[in-house]
């Protein structure tokens, strides 16, 4: 393995015979990856591709080990939700190399300060932390099931019942829907419907899933997938807390979200079943 091979002896200066490298879309959409290619094998550094990946917001963040994103928009805008390409860079003196080449080919073609066209390890303790994150995300990407799961998060204020929009950001289509995501290898549809729920607004305590018995197919990329469709109701005073796949949410009327705000079928739908459900409770 990649890892193996790059595992230095004690006694090894920092200076790595391993390097990690993000390419940026940037550098990608000036078509500047062959030349990076060649400039790498001058210098004597064997270029292995091992998968892309396609980060967010939280990835960043726990990445480069910042305690806040100062631009969130605009580096989500930037980086996130496009696929980029991961190489590990092996040879002598890898990451000095790899950092001297970065720099020569920011001078070069960064036309923006905020732009530095790749990333790459500054030491072996960064890229062995560097590579157990990107591993770990490129695994995760991996386990994605065809099965899928929505939940529609409500709340009662009274006789009221407001139902919970989120607006997808631009990359994802920016049209507005509930809780969507994937089921992974191993998972329960129940599984998956919790983990989303804390991923994409925030830690929910006692979260008690309703099944309203509803299931629908849908393709996507000429694959059928199945999207089961789950309920849960949070606390008047819950705190909603979007991830970067969100740009804004909304507390609306069940109808007003079916009429004016949902795009797909199953979505309505879905709404409409679990509209139903909390009606027979009331009875």
């Amino acid at each position: 393995m990649i890892q193996e091979d790059c595992n230095e002896d004690e006694g090894i200066s920092m200076m790595s015979r391993c390097s990690m490298v993000i390419i940026k879309p940037d550098l990608m959409e000036m078509g500047k990856e062959i030349e990076l290619r060649e400039i790498f094998q001058k210098n004597n550094l064997q270029i292995n591709f091992i998968g892309t990946i396609v980060v967010d917001l939280f990835f960043i963040k726990e990445y480069y080990q910042w305690d806040s994103i100062k631009f969130p928009n605009e580096l989500n805008d930037y980086l996130c939700n496009k696929p980029l390409p991961v190489w590990i860079i092996k040879g002598n003196d890898a990451i000095k190399k790899t950092l001297s080449i970065k720099k020569y080919f920011r001078k070069k073609y960064s036309k923006n300060a905020m732009h530095n066209l790749m990333h790459c390890s500054d030491s072996n303790k960064d890229f062995e932390r560097e590579y157990r994150l990107v591993l770990r995300k490129i695994k995760k990407d991996k386990m994605r099931t065809n099965n899928q799961i929505e939940v529609i998060v409500f709340k009662k204020i009274n006789s009221n019942v407001f139902f919970l929009i989120l607006k997808r950001n631009s990359q994802k289509g920016g049209f507005w829907q509930p809780i969507t995501g994937g089921v992974e290898e191993g998972e329960t549809f129940e599984e998956a419907a919790i983990r989303e729920i804390n991923e994409e607004i925030g830690n929910i305590n006692n979260i008690k899933l309703i099944d309203i018995d509803y299931s629908f197919d849908f393709f996507e990329e000429n694959t059928k997938h199945i999207e089961k469709v789950f309920g849960v109701e949070v606390s008047p005073e819950q705190v909603i807390t979007i991830s970067s796949e969100h740009t804004e949410f909304k507390w609306v009327d069940g109808q007003i979200a079916i009429n004016k705000f949902l795009k797909y079928p199953g979505n309505k739908e879905g709404f409409k079943k679990l509209i139903e459900f909390l009606e027979k409770e009331v009875v």
